[in-house]
Parts: C-alpha cells; sequence; structure tokens
C-alpha cells in the first residue's frame, strides 16, 4: 500500500468514526426523555450543574453561552438517562 493509499484509507475511517459519533449523538437525542432535559435546565438555573458536563458543553459551544446551555441540557439528560438505566439494571 503507497502512501497516498494509506492516507485515504486512514481519512476514510475518520469519516466513517464520525459519521458513526453523528449517528449515537442523534439517537441519544431523539430518545432524550423530556423529564430529564427539565431536570437539567433546572440544574443551571440553580447552579447545580455538573461541572465536567458544564465545562465540555463551554469547549463544544465555543463559548456561546446559549449553545452552551443547550448542549449542557443534552449531555445531562443522556447521562442521566444512562444512569436510571444502570439503577434499573440492578
Amino acid at each position: 500500500m503507497g502512501r497516498g493509499q494509506a492516507g485515504r484509507t486512514l481519512g476514510m475511517a475518520k469519516k466513517e468514526m464520525n459519521m458513526l459519533r453523528i449517528i449515537y449523538s442523534l439517537i441519544y437525542s431523539i430518545f432524550a426523555d423530556p423529564h430529564f432535559c427539565a431536570l437539567a435546565e433546572q440544574e443551571i438555573t440553580d447552579n447545580k450543574v455538573d461541572k465536567g458536563l458544564w465545562a465540555k458543553a463551554l469547549m463544544k459551544s465555543k463559548g456561546n453561552e446559549n449553545i452552551r446551555r443547550a448542549k449542557y441540557i443534552k449531555l445531562r439528560a443522556i447521562a442521566m438517562q444512562r444512569e436510571a438505566i444502570q439503577k434499573m439494571k440492578q
């Protein structure tokens, strides 16, 4: 395999990974429970956010506070949904 071909193969793998990320993100977005979204929004209002997710939302929003809030709500709702599923499995 030549250098050019290896670069194209790596580029294709990166595109496939990005597509999978988008698909998983859409799946979680579709199934995010509105109840969890409301709880996440209340966390912001009460200034009781998950600091790690709040920082992640900042990185994803590129500094835009409105987008940051929306990203946090999505991330936190998904996290709460996962936590609820884990509790149900126990």
